[in-house]
């Protein structure tokens, strides 16, 4: 396979039919290091369309870097000194001015990887998520102040009843290094709770934390889902931001309703219908701690300093901003060729997609998993929340974290 020197695509770069017009044209300088950029609607009349880039006449191209107007976009499945066949990305019919890339197909070694978006940009925040089997209680929950020096702060509320039995799960989320927002789900138990504004940052002892009932829409079956509501991170930001050492400035706004095509999006053809009196068809269209129980063993949270590895911490995803997109995501996926996939205006993700499964990609959307990221912000954790100015959102990327033996479970708040 032959391929052309390093290039630099510009996912946002448009036909000489500009606007909504098919049309190609070749960018980047002359021969070798031409990049061919073709535009169609696809599917037919389907109100998308898809921009294809790809080496004018040979096999493949080397990339020197993908970027979305003058910015660097990152983790779209095609990286600085990959060599790939072709870069494609879908934007909404009356998108004239292409701010909003729904999906980007990359073709690499005859392999084919998608990465997809539910909005336009994303907001991230590292939490962590612990759970206790339903063998043991959760006595208690603690977190070190002190970076691993050893001076822990106990969680107590009035209305989180220890020991919490049954399978406890504990989601944290950080400002600076220590807890500021706690959710616990057990038996008798599915609340979140926030951390004192009066907390000491170098006194041991018991920390009264307070329940948040504004947070009680968001449940555990959004986070196992991944999928967290505009509105619902709001809250989340508005809860954060009256904490100590929280500054989170982004906003979120609901996706724009996309411009409808100038003309109509025709549907697959209906089921046939009853036969005809003349013989013809008709159709139709259209864990243990230090408190022991009487009635069994109890469990210690201990919510300690910030000890991140592969696979530990969890995100808090939200659309983003103002800077341009920033394709993030944990993963993409790669395939064998797919027949004629087919990008939807439903929530996209990075996803794997054979042959058999390419249709679901535009028919019921993707599972949320890799967003577009509009600028950065600091936020909460070691990490950060990226984005701000939100035009689209993302969703929750959870990695289960679990510390602790089978006597003294620990919950490492990071």
């Amino acid at each position: 396979m032959t391929h052309i020197p390093t290039v630099t695509i510009d996912i946002q770069g448009n036909t000489n039919g500009g606007g909504q017009g098919a049309g190609s044209i070749t960018y980047y300088g002359g021969s070798p290091n031409q990049v061919k950029l073709t535009k169609i609607e696809d599917p037919a009349s389907s109100g998308f369309v898809k921009l294809t880039h790809g080496p004018p006449s040979e096999n493949s191209f080397t990339v020197a870097q993908v970027m979305f107007g003058g910015t660097q976009v990152s983790d779209i499945g095609a990286s600085t000194g990959d060599i790939i066949q072709h870069l494609e990305v879908w934007y909404w019919y009356g998108d004239q001015d292409l701010e909003q890339p729904l999906l980007a197909e990359v073709l690499k070694e005859n392999k084919y990887t998608y990465t997809s978006n539910k909005g336009g940009g994303t907001k991230r925040a590292d939490y962590y998520k612990h759970t206790i089997s339903s063998n043991y209680k959760l006595a208690k929950i603690k977190y070190d102040i002190t970076g691993g020096r050893g001076i822990r702060k106990r969680i107590k509320s009035s209305e989180l009843a220890f020991p919490v039995t049954g399978s406890v799960s504990v989601y944290v989320l950080y400002c600076g290094n220590n807890p500021a927002l706690i959710y616990v789900k057990g038996t008798g138990q599915s609340k979140w709770y926030k951390k004192p504004n009066d907390s000491s940052t170098t006194a041991s002892g018991d920390e009264r934390w307070e329940e948040v009932p504004g947070l009680s829409s968001i449940i555990l079956s959004d986070l196992n889902n991944t999928t967290i509501e505009c509105n619902q991170w709001t809250a989340l930001r508005e809860v954060l931001n009256k904490l100590p050492r929280c500054n989170i400035t982004g906003t979120c706004k609901e996706p724009p309703k996309p411009t409808p095509p100038s003309h109509p999006v025709l549907g697959a053809a209906g089921p046939l219908g009853p036969r005809g009196p003349d013989g013809g068809a008709g159709s139709d269209v259209g864990e243990p701690g230090e408190d022991d129980a009487a009635d069994g063993r109890d469990g210690e949270a201990i919510v300690d300093s910030k000890v991140e590895g592969p696979g530990d911490s969890n995100h808090v995803d939200e659309a983003g901003g103002a800077e341009g997109p920033n394709v993030s995501g944990p993963e993409s996926a790669e395939s064998s060729p797919p027949q004629d996939a087919v990008p939807g205006p439903a929530s996209l993700s990075s996803s794997v997609a054979t042959s058999a499964q390419a249709a679901k990609f535009g028919a019921g959307g993707l599972a949320t998993g890799l967003v577009m990221s509009w600028g950065s912000i600091s936020g909460i954790s070691s990490g950060t929340l990226a984005g701000s100015a939100a035009t689209f959102f993302g969703g929750w990327k959870l990695y289960n974290r679990y510390k602790g033996d089978p006597w003294v479970r620990q919950v490492y708040i990071l």
